[in-house]
C-alpha cells in the first residue's frame, strides 16, 4: 500500500467507511467496511477505485450475451435455456491505495446445462455494475461506466441491437 499520494506525493490520510448497500430491481450488491486512504490535497480517487471494482466483477462474474434473441452462456457459447435463480457471489477488490475488500452481490443468475457455468443475464448486466458502483461510493452514469470497463464488459454494454430491415442486418426468408 502506498503512504504518499500517486498525484501530487502528499501523505495520505486513512480513514474508514461503513458497509454499504445498494439495491435495484433484483440485484443488491453490499461492499464491506473497509479502511481509505484519501490525499488531503485533493479528492480521492474515484477512477482509479471505479477500475479496480470493474476488474474485480469482469474476473469474478461469468457473464451471459444475448444473440438472436436468446441468451448464451459467457464461458462455452450454448443457448442458455435454464429458469434464472436467485444465488450469491463475491468478488475481491483490490484499490491501488488501500487494502481489499469484499463486493457481495445477491442476484439472478442462469446456470448453462452444457458447462455448468453459473451467468449473469445479460438484460442485468448494467444494473450489476451501477448497484456495485453505488455500493462503493463512486456514482457514476452508465456511460461512463462503459468508457472504461474492462475489454470484456464493455462488449455487452455497447454491443450494437440490430433491428429488424436495419441496414447491414441479415434479410429474413
Amino acid at each position: 500500500m502506498s503512504h504518499t499520494c500517486s498525484v501530487c506525493g502528499a501523505a495520505l490520510q486513512v480513514s474508514s467507511r461503513a458497509s454499504t448497500e445498494h439495491r435495484e430491481g433484483p440485484v443488491t450488491a453490499q461492499a464491506d467496511a473497509r479502511a481509505l486512504s484519501v490525499c488531503a490535497e485533493h479528492a480521492a480517487r474515484d477512477e482509479e477505485l471505479r477500475l479496480a471494482v470493474l476488474a474485480a466483477i469482469d474476473g469474478g462474474l461469468t457473464f451471459a450475451t444475448r444473440q438472436r434473441r436468446a441468451a448464451h452462456c459467457g464461458a462455452c457459447s450454448a443457448v442458455l435455456d435454464l429458469p434464472m435463480r436467485a444465488t450469491v457471489r463475491s468478488v475481491t477488490v483490490e484499490p491501488p491505495d488501500g487494502p481489499p475488500f469484499t463486493l457481495t452481490f445477491s442476484l439472478p443468475v442462469v446456470r448453462c446445462g452444457a458447462c455448468g457455468v453459473d451467468g449473469v443475464p445479460p438484460e442485468l448486466v448494467e444494473v450489476v455494475i451501477r448497484c456495485a458502483l453505488v455500493a462503493v461510493g463512486v456514482d457514476d452514469e452508465a456511460a461512463a461506466v462503459a468508457e472504461d470497463a474492462p475489454r470484456r464488459i464493455r462488449s455487452l454494454l455497447l454491443r450494437p441491437r440490430r433491428r429488424r430491415g436495419a441496414p447491414g442486418s441479415p434479410a429474413r426468408p
